[in-house]
């Protein structure tokens, strides 16, 4: 009897307290952080007229800072919760290389990819660790604009410049913890990976520059950090 009075008394007083670690309802949060982007990438010159295809691989790594909003839903179930949310995320991270004489064709090319804009939509199961303090995994699909500017120059006056923007669709997974300021507002900090499917840039030469097709295949990640301002328009529940 005594077991059955402890075991009962444990769990309401668990049920209470975790109840109370995440407000039910609608959230707003915002967001703002570091993005470290790193690519794969493989460039093929295909001579004009055809040819054998010269190949070159490369990785490459850049680091920007990024700034954005949350829009999520969260319902609780006593120690547990999941949340949906939707995320835009402004970014100023960027690959820059260059090379002189490049493929042995006599021009010199430089290259800059800037990734401006990450959304993402996805779904957060948690765990209520007490009744001030969660933590989380987010798991979701991604779109992230990638603009691929391109520059090479010949002899004298000759040049060839291009600018090429594409989305490119992935996932995220995600983990993170949140800790509860007010009953309206919530602190939180999130690590993120991203991983884009492959996508290929084609451009050609003018013929005074040789005339060449340039395919470059980009295999883009993303690792976010993030600290979130989150404010609950929802109640305890």
């Amino acid at each position: 009897m005594k077991l059955t009075k402890f075991i009962l008394s444990t769990a309401l007083y668990f049920n209470i307290a975790f109840a109370v670690a995440q407000n039910t309802g609608i959230y707003v949060g915002l967001d703002a952080g570091l993005n470290m982007l790193t690519e794969k990438q493989n460039v093929v010159l295909t001579p004009y007229g055809g040819g054998t295809p010269t190949i070159t691989y490369n990785n490459y790594h850049g680091d920007g800072v990024l700034g954005g909003l949350s829009l999520g839903y969260l319902y609780n179930f006593n120690h547990f919760f999941l949340a949906s949310e939707f995320d835009a995320i402004q970014s100023s991270g960027s690959i820059t290389s260059s090379s002189i004489n490049w493929q042995g064709i006599g021009i010199n090319v430089s290259t800059k990819e800037k990734q401006n804009t990450i959304i993402q939509l996805s779904v957060l199961p948690g765990i209520n660790i007490n009744n001030n303090a969660s933590i989380y995994a987010k798991l979701g699909l991604v779109q992230g604009q990638f603009k691929l500017s391109t520059g090479a120059n010949g002899a004298g006056d000759l040049g060839y410049s291009g600018d090429i923007s594409k989305w490119l669709s992935g996932y995220v997974l995600g983990l993170g913890t949140n800790e509860k300021l007010t009953n309206k507002l919530n602190l939180r900090l999130e690590y993120d990976f991203i991983d884009y499917h492959s996508q290929s840039f084609t451009n050609t030469l003018p013929l005074e520059l040789g005339g060449s097709t340039i395919t470059t295949n980009l295999h883009p990640k993303n690792q976010l950090i993030m600290l979130s301002l989150i404010y609950n328009f929802g109640s305890n529940a």
